[in-house]
């Protein structure tokens, strides 16, 4: 709750790569974190790492998705992105507890972290904003 407006004044300045991408390599580190954890602390300090990258990574993209489809069609892309993340969410839970049965909780995070880094490949390969200005996206602005 903290990290939100000031990552969404970052992103209506500078775009929301300069959120997006901290946010996501931080959850990468606080999943590498949650396989390393031996202690309360580490653990603690995993979970708030998670907890300040989604925070950053979460409001802009779903930002993204709104932003590029007409203003008709914004609620429909915006139930799109929580049903996706929704999903993500059961479906994730259900496959990590298979990997958790077979190889521990250990593996689970760590193979969060790789999931995590495909996202940011995927974001980088296919968002241009992570490059440009606010509005870029509609041509409304130049690339800064």
């Amino acid at each position: 709750m903290i990290i939100r407006p000031l990552a969404g004044r970052v992103a209506d300045t500078r775009g929301h790569g300069p959120v997006v991408i901290p946010g996501i390599v931080v959850v990468a580190i606080a999943m590498v974190a949650l396989a390393l954890a031996d202690s309360l602390g580490l653990f603690l300090l995993a979970g708030c790492l998670n907890g300040l990258g989604m925070g950053l990574a979460q409001p802009s993209l779903q930002a993204i998705t709104v932003e590029g489809v007409a203003p008709q069609r914004r609620g429909a892309a915006n139930a799109t992105f929580f049903i996706a993340f929704d999903l993500g969410i059961g479906i994730g839970a259900m496959l990590w507890g298979v990997v958790a049965a077979q190889w521990g909780y250990p593996a689970v995070y760590a193979a969060s972290a790789g999931a995590a880094l495909a996202g940011l490949a995927i974001y980088m390969r296919y968002s241009s904003d992570h490059a440009q200005t606010p509005g870029a996206l509609d041509g409304s602005k130049e690339a800064g």
